[in-house]
């Protein structure tokens, strides 16, 4: 198609001259990208400079550049925690909560009961370090039992995907 105007261009001419889609060309009008003099009616110089703006805004960290780069790092986030979950690094918070909240209740519950479980091999007891090596052991057996409460959750959530046991307060 041969422009012989060079000052005006029709929207057939334009969109010939700049190699785009009709569909293209109407939704960069949308935009504000080409302005009509006329009814189908270009600037040329106008229409030129403005679709190289628009070019090089995408390319030159503009706002179209901007969003872009803000788009690739969401997909990317989206892929990365996908792909944690999938690979079982990542559990839903209020089930990690849950099983806590459980271990901790277990400790409390048997630290609350360590008295009433000691108190009388204590008062048979006249050596100190006898003393110690009990509440020591019985500290240790608290200890133990807490552990295995998360250990079992971890091991529900290596390959299975889902907890092991219910939350108790006995150990």
């Amino acid at each position: 198609m041969l422009i012989q105007d060079t000052e005006r261009a029709t929207r057939k001419a334009l969109i010939h001259l700049l190699g785009i889609s009709e569909a293209h060309f109407h939704k960069l009008k949308a935009a504000g990208v080409f302005q009509s003099l006329d009814r189908g009616v270009y600037d040329l110089k106008a229409a030129i400079a403005a679709w190289a703006k628009y070019h090089s805004d995408g390319r030159s960290g503009s706002d179209m550049a901007e969003e872009k780069r803000r788009l690739i790092i969401a997909q990317r986030k989206q892929i990365e925690l996908r792909t944690r979950v999938e690979e079982r690094e990542l559990v839903p918070l209020a089930e990690a909560q849950t099983t806590f909240n459980a271990a901790m209740v277990l400790v409390g519950s048997q630290l609350d009961g360590l008295p009433g479980r000691v108190a009388g091999e204590v008062a048979g007891l006249e050596d100190p370090a006898a003393v110690r090596a009990l509440l020591f052991d019985e500290t240790r057996r608290i200890r133990d039992a807490a552990a295995a409460k998360l250990a079992d959750w971890a091991a529900g959530h290596n390959g299975r995907g889902a907890a092991g046991s219910t939350p108790t307060t006995d150990g």
